[in-house]
C-alpha cells in the first residue's frame, strides 16, 4: 500500500513539474521593447555620437552668439571705428 501511495505522489509531482516546466515565463510584451527595437536605436538619448540634443542645442546657441558678437567687430572695423584716424600730420598718442 505504502508503494501505491509513494507512485501516486511522484507520478503527481511529475505531472506538476511537467505543466510548470510547459508553460514556461510570460513576458508582457507592450511593456518591454522587442530585440528590432533595441537594436534598432541603441543610445535613444544621444543625438550624434558624443553629445546629447540639449548638449547640441547649446553648441548652437554658443556658436551664434559668438557670430553675432564677431559681426559688430567686423563692423566696427570696416566702419573704422575700431581706432581714431591716421591721416593727421600731427602726432596721435594712440
Amino acid at each position: 500500500m505504502p508503494s501505491k501511495m509513494f507512485r501516486r505522489s511522484l507520478l503527481a509531482t511529475a505531472a506538476v513539474a511537467a505543466l510548470l516546466g510547459l508553460s514556461g515565463c510570460v513576458t508582457n510584451y507592450s511593456q518591454h521593447p522587442g530585440h528590432a527595437e533595441v537594436r534598432g536605436q541603441i543610445t535613444p538619448e544621444l543625438l550624434t555620437l558624443d553629445e546629447r540634443a540639449i548638449d547640441s542645442d547649446n553648441q548652437i546657441g554658443i556658436t551664434n552668439n559668438s557670430n553675432i558678437r564677431m559681426l559688430w567687430m567686423d563692423l566696427r572695423r570696416a566702419m573704422l571705428l575700431d581706432r581714431p584716424s591716421r591721416l593727421t600730420p600731427y602726432p596721435m598718442a594712440y
